[in-house]
């Protein structure tokens, strides 16, 4: 875990403005929920969500 930034380190080596680095990590997120949904609906069509 010593890799990994602080979260205020972090979020200023991202950029600035602070608006548009907000901005463009909520179009990120809501990508990356996408994906997940389409990988949930994969999963549950394919019968691999019920486990061992």
């Amino acid at each position: 875990m010593k890799a990994c930034p602080y979260r205020a380190d972090f979020y200023q080596k991202l950029g600035s403005p602070e608006d548009t680095v907000e901005e463009k990590l909520g179009l990120w997120l809501q990508s990356l929920n996408t994906i997940v949904i389409r990988l949930q609906a994969f999963y549950e069509k394919g019968g691999h969500n019920k486990g061992f």
